[in-house]
């Protein structure tokens, strides 16, 4: 194929991953991955709280308390990952993950994890069709609360070929669980490799949240990621929709507008820089922010 000698810059772990998670690759032993990698990033709920100094509701203002009011600031943090993948047979291949990010702010001494398992089964259903069938489980820790995420989706993907280009098409049904709250979404993945432009993504994803299931109602990102006066450079812009939290009756609908660019610095790592504007049906939850992080290369096995 074409696109495999005219990658854009940045394309190789791209291509050679939709190539090895369909099961190209021949049978081969069981093998075992591990990574390690620092990071530092501005965090706006540490402690998992309130989002808003004061709440105007019916007419009335509502103070939150300060020990629930959400904690922003700086979160130095260590992410470690474990894969272990079987390509069992030409176009199978089955993937078990456990990933964990662990992040502690010295201003307010208070810590933060997220832990992730995952089990994932791919599948060559008829020339460049392909079938996934995944189950992911992660467990959020925070000072005011901890939850329980499920995730069960099953994905059917197209490959192909559109002259020097490579596209990636995948639709996936899901049902995402919170603790005891159950709904379903559907997503709309895009991926295209450039060799003259770069990669370009586009995810969609929709569904309805029940009361006191607080999640995304629709969401769009669209991605590109090229090298840029010699380094990897990325833009990604996004727009949510979320709803399903009730304060006192009211409904809360959030619209958040998203815009980051992230660079690859050196061997060191990659850097990001991001702006966010989030508009919101009760007053006090309104809000602008700058984002910035680092994550650093970090080690693998």
């Amino acid at each position: 194929m074409a696109l495999l000698r005219e990658q854009p810059p940045g394309a190789e772990a791209v291509t050679s991953g939709l190539i090895v998670a369909q099961g190209f690759v021949p049978d081969s032993p069981a093998s075992v991955s591990w990574s390690a990698s620092p990071g530092l990033s501005w965090d706006e709920n540490i402690n998992g709280g309130i989002a808003a100094e004061a709440l105007r509701l019916n007419g009335l203002t509502l103070r939150t308390d300060a020990d629930s009011r959400a904690k922003v600031g700086v979160v130095p943090s260590l992410s470690l990952g474990l894969i272990a993948e079987k390509t069992y047979a030409p176009g199978a291949v089955v993937k078990a993950f456990a990933l964990t990010t662990a992040g502690y702010s010295p201003d307010y001494r208070i810590g933060k994890a997220d832990l992730t398992f995952g089990l994932c089964s791919a599948h060559s259903l008829d020339a460049d069709w392909f079938a996934d069938l995944c189950v992911t489980q992660t467990r959020r820790l925070r000072q005011l609360g901890n939850s329980t995420e499920r995730a069960y989706s099953i994905g059917f993907e197209k490959l192909f070929a559109a002259g020097h280009s490579l596209h990636s098409l995948t639709i996936r049904p899901q049902i995402e669980q919170l603790d005891a709250r159950t709904r379903p979404m559907i997503g709309l993945d895009w991926m295209a490799l450039y060799p003259d432009l770069g990669i370009l993504s586009l995810s969609l994803l929709a569904g309805e949240t029940p009361d006191g299931y607080a999640g995304a109602t629709r969401f769009a990102s669209f991605g590109a990621k090229r090298d840029l006066f010699g380094a990897l450079t990325g833009l990604t812009a996004s727009v949510e929709t979320s709803a399903g939290q009730r304060y006192f009756g009211v409904q809360r609908v959030d619209e958040t507008y998203s815009l980051s660019v992230t660079r690859k610095i050196g061997d060191w790592g990659e850097a990001q820089l991001g702006y966010r504007l989030r508009q919101s049906s009760i007053a006090g939850f309104d809000d602008t922010s700058v984002q910035f992080g680092f994550r650093f290369t970090g080690w693998n096995g």
